[in-house]
Formats: structure tokens, C-alpha cells, sequence
């Protein structure tokens, strides 16, 4: 074939790829390898051709061949990380983005394509610099917008992910994946009805889209929604099968019951499903990733929750097996290597909590290690890393990953501040990471989880016989297992007029999530406002719209004469929580589940607290501060 056949067998063959025609245009392009097999032009074009076609893996061998035939072309570099990136080789695809920059340091393609490849390798921190290069040199390019929104929302700076996300919608990205990112980050940022929109967004760009689907029935969950949100977990199903998804659909708690009925019929609900799906067999999956629920509701509910917990985690021993088991119960030399993990080391009632106590440790006997999960940036997050001999991040949420460096450390101790809180710590635990594992109240129920060896607590917070609510051995220490700072009392600088309340009225506070406030403290609210007329109940309104309507709908139908004089108001900062708290005549605890940090805070300030303890633990850490003062008078005796 002569060179000008080649040329213009060459164009009609790109003509027709570009009417559509892609078997015409292939014919073409082989013809003219048949007759000049280093033709740059025709590997480039057919291997972005088979990239059309979706065969990847020819595609690289092609875009190769045309970068051998001409190195010096930008382009064909490009194309060649392109097609190595869909070839799911990314390492590869990095350093076919390098050489093009190497030609030509602000092709901005080139750029983009060498940020996307980082992040699919995992190298997130080194992702940002090429596309924030890439935007500075095209301040549309939408794309890359689009993924450093991504990258943010895996730091967890969600602020900056809606940011980026909003960029690239308005440079013209329009895709499923950018809605549900954006709906990820607004629900982050406590925008939840902005969220949901966005959720909803994506499934109509996409309607088989199962993370889209998965993250609105995460926030219906959220909202209370559990019929809605099982809805939507169905769908995910059917695109894609999870045990651990199932899991969580036969164990949906809502966070605000309207009724103590309607609360008891969840209950059996919860433990059918459980007893129902223990007689099944199961595939094993990355509960993390396919939908696995830490079941942080069921606690509130009043009950001994031991067997349900020690049957959910039975359950879920069968579908999630963990990487690593440290096996040796050998004593080291040297000092004790103790670990603290949480992902709640920051300006956090569980930091709070745990601070002192992690800087307190004598360093001569213990070598404290510190596992944050998340990154944190505020001064309680700073202190405790400050604190600590060593200290680890852990930006993804990867078991497999944290279960390594843990098990790395040698640890003689490890002590979970607060399983139950959220999943990835609930499902670490399901792992032996040190021959001596604990856990305590932040999350103040047994974790029914057979690695964990102890419950660290309090005997002036356990009632009689306190062991059979728990799974693990229980040690009740002399003290309680924790170590507050005390808040600096705020100046007066407000009033009751401040917050819309009356000189005049008798201020009963009760600043707790909506989530405590069981059915059957309706009764105890009732009497005491009928017994004053002059009281008024404060409580904050909840994390979502729809629990303090729930809430205030219940009140309504419970203790109807009264329910007026139960005040809802929005959350405060700290500061101005603790001057709501030197306003107040006096604190409410609620029954069955009363306050932690809230109870250490107003005492702190001389609030009085009115309790009612609890048959369990969780009800009675008032109780305990009360027994350590020696002070009886606010305690409840029915």
C-alpha cells in the first residue's frame, strides 16, 4: 500500500469511527498495520478505537505500539494512561501520565489523568497537587473538580468536598456519582434534607445505582424513616446481594419510638430476624463496604441487651472473618504497650472523656499508642496525639489495613473506648489484636463480642449482680473510668430573655438527644409540670426535623395538659450550652439512659441533676458522680 493510500485509508477509517462505525473503521485501521505495522497514527486511533469497543487491554497494546513508533507525541502518552487506567492498571497509567508531562509539564489532560490514577492508588495526598495544577490551568475543567470533591470527602473536609462538587456541576459534570458524593458531604454537614435531594438526584441519572440507593436509605434510616429506608435497601439488593445488608434490614431500629408499644414490637422484630438468620448460611463479605450496622439504638431501649448482642455479633461472625489474630499471650520486656482507639478523639464526649486519661498513664510502666480513626484537627485531637508515645491515623476506613499496623505494634493491651459507637470499631473488634482486649462505657452496653475480654467500669455506677449484663468480664474500679477536664465556667454575658425564656418560670433542663427520651419519661415530664405551674422543660431539638416531631407528637397524645410547656431549642454552641445550664433551676436525667459528659458539665457548674437511677449502668453514671461526692438529696427513690 502506498504511503498516499495510507493516509487516505487512514482518514476514511477515523471518518467512520467518528460517524460511529466502528467495525468499518477497524477493517480500515488493520489494513493499513497489515501494510506498515509501526504506523503511529493507525495504533493510536484503532487503540482508541478498542477503548470505544471496551477491550481495554487491546487498547494498551496498541497505544504502546504508537508510543514506540513516535515518543515524542504528547498525545499518545495520554491515550496510553487512559487505556491503562481502564485496564485497572494504575501504576502503569502513572507513569504513562509522567512521560507525557516529562514532554510537556502543563498538558493539562495529562495532569488530570496522573491525579486520578494517584487516587486510584491510594496515594490521595500526592492526587491533590496534579489536579490542583490542572485547574489552575483550566479553571472549567469540571472533572477535576469533581474528583479532588472526592478526595476531600475521604479526609472528611466535607466542607471543602461540596465546594469542589458545586465547581464541577457548574463547569457542566452531571453524573450520578457527583450527586451521591455531594449528597454524602451535605448529610455530613448536617444539611440532611440538601442531601437527600441530591441522593434522589442520583438515582434519576441513574436508577440502578446502589450506592445512590444505599445513602438514601442510610438517611431515611437516619431520619426514622425505617419502613422507607428498608425500601431502598432492597434495591440495593437486587443489584448488589449482601449478607451484611441483610443483616442490617432485619435489625432497623428507629431513634425515637412513638409509642413504648410500638417500641416492644421493634424489640421482637430485632431478635426474630436475628434468631431467623442465624439458621442460614452465609458468604463472607467486608461489612464496612456491603452495608454491616453496629446497632447503636437497641441500648436505649431499657432492656438487658446481653443475649441480643452476643447473638448479633454470632451472626455476624459468620459473614466478616477477620485478617489477623495475635495469638501470643507472652509477657514483653519493658514497659506495658497499651493502645487507645476511637474514632472520637477529638472535641468529642469520647475524647473528652479519655484525654486525661490517655496522657495521665505512667510513662515508666505503660507505652501508650493512640489510633485515631479519622483525622481531627481541633485542640482536644492535638492534645491526645501530643500525649501519646505513638500516634496513628487512619484516613480509610480498611480493616484488613488497621488490623495489620495494630497488630504490628506489639500491644499487650487494647483498649476500645467506645464499641457500638460506629461500625468500623464495632467490626475491628470481631479481631484479636493483642492478647488482652477491653472496652468501656462510651458506648455504655456490652459489646456481646467474644474478643473482647473485659468491661472496664465503675462500682459506684453498677447495680447488684451486674454482671449478667455483660458479655465480657466485668471490672468495677473505685473510681470512675474516666478523667474530665473541667470546662471553665463561662462568664454571664447572656440572659434568659437571650434564649426567648421568662424571668419568672422555674427552667427544668434536660439537654440530651432525642434518642434517651424512652416512652416512659413522658409520665415523670407530665408530673412534674403539673405539679408546677410555673415549670418549663427544655430539651434540644433533634439531629433531624422528623425526631422532634416525632417527639412532640408524642408528648401531644401522653401528657396532652402539659405538653405546651415542653420547650424545644436549637442546638447551642458549648458556650452557650453551659450558659443555658447557669440559667436552668435544675437538670433532668432521663430514665433508663441518663447523661454522661452532660452530668460531668453541670456538676462542674453546681446545676443540680434530679436522677431516677437505672437497673443498668447506662442509667445510673449520675448515681455514681452522687455516690463519689457523698450527696443523696437528688436522687430519686421511684
Amino acid at each position: 500500500m502506498a504511503c498516499s493510500d495510507i493516509l487516505a485509508t487512514v482518514q476514511q477509517a477515523l471518518s467512520l469511527q467518528i460517524a460511529g462505525d466502528l467495525a468499518g473503521a477497524e477493517t480500515r485501521y488493520r489494513a493499513v498495520l497489515a501494510a506498515d505495522p509501526g504506523h503511529a497514527d493507525a495504533c493510536y486511533l484503532l487503540g482508541q478505537l478498542c477503548r470505544q469497543a471496551g477491550r481495554p487491554d487491546e487498547a494498551v497494546a496498541l497505544l504502546r505500539r504508537a508510543v514506540e513508533a513516535a515518543p515524542d507525541r504528547v498525545v499518545f502518552h495520554i491515550g496510553t494512561g487512559d487505556a491503562l487506567a481502564e485496564a485497572a492498571q494504575p501504576a502503569d497509567a502513572v507513569q504513562a501520565y509522567q512521560a507525557a508531562l516529562d514532554l510537556q509539564p502543563d498538558a493539562v489532560d495529562a495532569l488530570y489523568g496522573l491525579g486520578c490514577a494517584l487516587a486510584d492508588l491510594g496515594a490521595r495526598d500526592e492526587a491533590l497537587a496534579p489536579l490542583q495544577t490542572a485547574i489552575a490551568l483550566a479553571p472549567g475543567h469540571g472533572p477535576a473538580q469533581a474528583i479532588l470533591g472526592e478526595l476531600a470527602l475521604h479526609r472528611g473536609d466535607f466542607a471543602e468536598a461540596e465546594t469542589c462538587l458545586r465547581a464541577a456541576q457548574v463547569a457542566g459534570v452531571d453524573s450520578a456519582e457527583l450527586a451521591n458524593d455531594l449528597g454524602i458531604a451535605l448529610n455530613h454537614l448536617h444539611r440532611h434534607d440538601e442531601a437527600i435531594a441530591e441522593f434522589r438526584r442520583a438515582l434519576e441519572l441513574k436508577p440502578d445505582c446502589p450506592e445512590a440507593a444505599m445513602n438514601l436509605g442510610n438517611a431515611r434510616r437516619e431520619e426514622g424513616d425505617v419502613a422507607a429506608a428498608r425500601e431502598f435497601y432492597a434495591r440495593v439488593l437486587i443489584r448488589k446481594p449482601s449478607d451484611c445488608l441483610r443483616i442490617r434490614m432485619a435489625t432497623l431500629l428507629p431513634p425515637v419510638y412513638a409509642s413504648t408499644d410500638e417500641m416492644l414490637e421493634y424489640r421482637a422484630r430485632f431478635e426474630s430476624g436475628i434468631d431467623e438468620l442465624l439458621d442460614e448460611n452465609f458468604s463472607a463479605c467486608d461489612p464496612i463496604t456491603q452495608g454491616g450496622a453496629h446497632n447503636f439504638y437497641l441500648c436505649y431501649q431499657g432492656f438487658n441487651d446481653r443475649d441480643l448482642q452476643v447473638k448479633l455479633a454470632r451472626l455476624y461472625r459468620k459473614v466478616y472473618a477477620p485478617s489477623h489474630q495475635v495469638m501470643n499471650k507472652a509477657a514483653l520486656p519493658g514497659r506495658i504497650r497499651v493502645g487507645f482507639i476511637s474514632a472520637f478523639f477529638s472535641d468529642h464526649t469520647i475524647g473528652h472523656l479519655n484525654q486525661g486519661i490517655i496522657a495521665g498513664l505512667d510513662r515508666s510502666r505503660f507505652e501508650v499508642f493512640v489510633f485515631s480513626v479519622g483525622k481531627h484537627e481541633d485542640a482536644v485531637a492535638r492534645a491526645i496525639e501530643a500525649s501519646a508515645d505513638h500516634y496513628h491515623v487512619f484516613t480509610e476506613r480498611r480493616l484488613a489495613e488497621a488490623e495489620a499496623v495494630i497488630a504490628q505494634c506489639g500491644l499487650q493491651v487494647l483498649f476500645y473506648t467506645d464499641i457500638g459507637m460506629e461500625p468500623f470499631t464495632y467490626f475491628l473488634a470481631f479481631s484479636r489484636l493483642a492478647p488482652v482486649q477491653c472496652t468501656t462505657w462510651g458506648h455504655p452496653v456490652t459489646s456481646g463480642i467474644d474478643t473482647i475480654d473485659y468491661y472496664v467500669s465503675s462500682v459506684d455506677q453498677e447495680p447488684e449482680q451486674a454482671s449478667a449484663h455483660y458479655s465480657e468480664t466485668l471490672v468495677e474500679l473505685s473510681a470512675l473510668p474516666a478523667y474530665f477536664r473541667r470546662p471553665g465556667k463561662p462568664a454571664a454575658t447572656r440572659d434568659r430573655a437571650s434564649f426567648g425564656l421568662s424571668d419568672a418560670a422555674r427552667i427544668y433542663l434536660c439537654p440530651q438527644s432525642l434518642f434517651k427520651f424512652h416512652p416512659d419519661f413522658d409520665g415523670l415530664i407530665g408530673g412534674i409540670l403539673a405539679a408546677d405551674s410555673l415549670g418549663e422543660v427544655l430539651i434540644p431539638e433533634g439531629h433531624h426535623r422528623q425526631w422532634t416531631d416525632l417527639l412532640l407528637a408524642r408528648f401531644r397524645r401522653t401528657i396532652p395538659e402539659v405538653s405546651n410547656r415542653v420547650r424545644v431549642l436549637p442546638r447551642q454552641s458549648y458556650e452557650d450550652y453551659l450558659q443555658l445550664m447557669l440559667l436552668s433551676d435544675v437538670m433532668l436525667d432521663p430514665v433508663h439512659f441518663g447523661g454522661g459528659k452532660t452530668t460531668l458539665d453541670a456538676l462542674s457548674l453546681g446545676v443540680p441533676i434530679v436522677t431516677l437511677p437505672g437497673e443498668f449502668m447506662r442509667g445510673r453514671a449520675t448515681l455514681a458522680c452522687y455516690r463519689r461526692m457523698g450527696m443523696t438529696e437528688c436522687i430519686a427513690a421511684s
